[in-house]
């Protein structure tokens, strides 16, 4: 396929990207159990862009023959010129390092390598855990989902790679029943230690969307920020196409979708807010190199930019002087069921467990949990980071009109915000 592709884009003319993709997914669901769901499905085909007079135009296609794609191009020069008229002409496309060659995401565990009654017989494991670990418990799921990808991206200004990917993800769920008899906590702005998983989503979520070019030029509060001072001069935050600092992360990614070689990018450094993610397009806008966070989920997708692994860079500080610098306030750890964050970085999320920190020690269980502020205002109140460091996102993904595998975490970090609650 890469030879073909690379043949058809030695003869087309203009700006042409052609990415086909072979995918495969398996799925197993077990609930209270019950065997509820066991597939599996292949797709393949190919998506094309073209740049003409400064538009882009887009298709896809099944049809992965050499008449199939140069149909497939012809439809997408002409989707350009059609839309020449009605849509802003681009800047043009910033140069970037092209990928050549051939790229595997490194694995000590193959997937093949386990038969699909193995990994049924997991999940039944895992769902028959689950019920077992309290009387009170009524509903338990467990879940296996797998996804491999063949990608072959061949671009008309230097890109011809292969990337092959895999990406495991196991769910399990219970009605929590430590809960049941936990007091509520009193509301109102707290000091509080979050766990890697907190820090990760606050990092993604209400930060990381903020800098993505595209919602940048849309009018996020961070578009004339570059330069500014935005969080603690503790606070290092970035994103990687690497596992940085643990391995296993899953949003793992060594070539975008644009065939541009990925790398770590430093978003804020030292608490100064030094750059955004871009794709080739937004950074020949801010007349920057792209970074490499082009992304489409599926071939018929037109990429757009996505965050990779995205994370707090670890600290200095030990867990327990984390705890033992809080006389009253909450260590707090997991995502709940609930949480929202916009483009002023104005965020709300549920706590999975929350317990009380009285005298620098961990105290009881709190329940109903939720934190709020402005994530910017959070990350200028840290005052102390963790010494250690996990990736937390596992089975999760992030939806901006396209799901994408991504990961998130850091380390444990003391900071204020304010805590939901009842008052007393």
């Amino acid at each position: 396929m890469q030879k073909l592709l690379e043949k058809i884009v030695a003869g087309a003319s203009g700006w042409v990207e052609l990415r086909y993709q072979a995918r495969s997914t398996k799925r197993i669901t077990v609930r209270n159990g019950g065997l509820e769901e066991s597939s599996s499905v292949l797709l393949s085909g190919l998506g094309v862009r073209a740049l003409v007079d400064g538009v882009f135009g887009f298709a896809s296609t099944t049809d992965v023959s050499e008449g199939g794609v140069l149909a497939a191009i012809d439809a997408a020069q002409s989707a350009a010129r059609t839309s020449a008229g009605a849509k802003k002409k681009r800047a043009g496309l910033a140069e970037a390092p092209m990928a050549k060659g051939t790229f595997a995401v490194a694995t000590d565990d193959p997937l093949d390598a386990h038969s699909l009654e193995e990994k049924l017989a997991l999940v039944l494991r895992l769902d028959e855990r689950i019920r077992s670990g309290a009387k009170e418990i009524v509903s338990s799921t467990a879940s296996y989902g797998e996804i491999q990808d063949e990608k072959v991206i061949v671009t008309s200004d230097g890109a011809s790679a292969r990337i092959l990917d895999s990406k495991p993800e196991l769910r399990t769920a219970r009605l929590a029943v430590d809960q049941l008899a936990a007091p509520h906590p009193s509301g109102g702005v707290s000091a509080v230690v979050l766990d890697p998983t907190l820090v990760g989503v606050l990092c993604h979520e209400a930060i990381g969307h903020t800098v993505e070019a595209d919602i940048v030029l849309g009018g996020a509060i961070t578009s004339d920020k570059i330069g500014q001072v935005v969080a603690s001069e503790l606070v290092t935050l970035c994103d990687s196409g690497a596992s940085e600092y643990a391995p296993h992360a899953v949003g793992i990614l060594p070539v975008d979708d644009e065939g541009v070689l990925t790398q770590r990018t430093v978003i804020i450094e030292n608490g100064v807010l030094r750059s955004f993610l871009h794709n080739r397009e937004t950074a020949a806008h801010y007349g920057v190199a792209p970074t490499g966070n082009a992304r489409a989920y599926v071939y018929s997708d037109d990429p757009i930019i996505r965050m990779r692994n995205t994370y707090l860079e670890p600290g200095e500080t030990p867990f327990e002087e984390l705890i033992g610098g809080i006389q009253n306030g909450y260590y707090l750890r997991g995502l709940g069921m609930s949480g929202q964050a916009d483009s002023n970085a104005e965020f709300m999320f549920g706590v999975k467990e929350a317990r009380r920190i009285v005298d620098g020690k961990v105290g009881e269980l709190v329940r109903g949990v939720t934190i709020s502020g402005n994530a910017f205002d959070v990350l200028k109140s840290v005052d102390a980071i963790g010494d250690d460091f996990a990736w937390e996102n596992g089975a999760g993904a992030c939806g901006k009109g396209q799901y994408a595998k991504v990961d998130l975490g850091g380390p444990h970090l003391r900071c204020t915000l304010t805590i939901g609650g009842r008052q007393t």
